[in-house]
């Protein structure tokens, strides 16, 4: 049996013993694993990371989640033009910034008429539609109104399961009254939205208004 002290002379090991059986190598006993802690910044290579597939593949996937993403990016890190071209969508925006408005010149009515409002730029949903008259209608009952209606036709839909109207409803000087869709409100790029109007008796002539419709829709894609 000879028996060898290398502790001074090895610094890259730390032995639990500092001998080794040399007539039976197996009889080492060391432990060659860092310990915790044992490797700092310091000791990373500038670079260690590359930046290519061998490199990237030692950061696990999916290591990046939201809570890692929020503690380890400072506010105000991503620029836009670090944001792929077309990545984001309308269901990654906020209500507020997916909202826009449309808004068209109906002119004054007096019969039942329909007009075009809305052409659909991608897939969204109609929030809801509006409608604003520089005169007030009065006197609206059931044997004397306006009703309105919003239609898709492109798909032949309704997207008002009950006609808005005037009938205890009235048109006010200058105030939008809304005419909120409550069914078939998501609709394809390029459906074709009507707003129409029925007239019913002899309700206060609009002829000579104006008016106007507004459309407010989100993006859905």
């Amino acid at each position: 049996m000879v028996t060898r002290n290398l502790g001074d002379h090895d610094p890259a090991y730390r032995y639990a013993a500092d001998t080794v059986n040399i007539d039976n190598p197996i009889a080492l006993t060391s432990d060659p694993s860092l310990g915790a802690g044992a490797v700092g910044t310091t000791e990373l290579a500038d670079g260690a990371f590359s930046a290519d597939a061998s490199g990237r593949a030692k950061i696990a996937t999916a290591f990046f989640d939201e809570t890692t993403v929020d503690l380890k990016f400072a506010a105000a890190a991503i620029d836009g033009d670090r944001l792929k071209s077309g990545g984001v969508t309308g269901t990654q925006l906020s209500v507020t910034a997916a909202t826009k408005a449309v808004a068209v010149n109906i002119s004054g009515f007096n019969a039942s008429v329909n007009k075009f409002v809305f052409i659909a730029p991608s897939a969204c949903t109609i929030q809801e539609v509006m409608i604003v008259s520089d005169t007030a209608t009065s006197g609206s009952d059931g044997s004397n109104k306006f009703d309105f209606q919003v239609s898709n036709r492109t798909q032949t839909e309704d997207l008002l399961s009950v006609l808005a109207t005037t009938n205890s409803a009235e048109l006010a000087i200058d105030v939008a009254k809304s005419v909120t869709p409550d069914q078939n409100a998501t609709i394809d790029q390029g459906d074709v939205l009507e707003f129409q109007i029925v007239k019913t008796g002899t309700p206060t002539d609009l002829s000579s208004a104006e008016v106007m419709v507004q459309v407010i829709y989100s993006v859905s894609a």
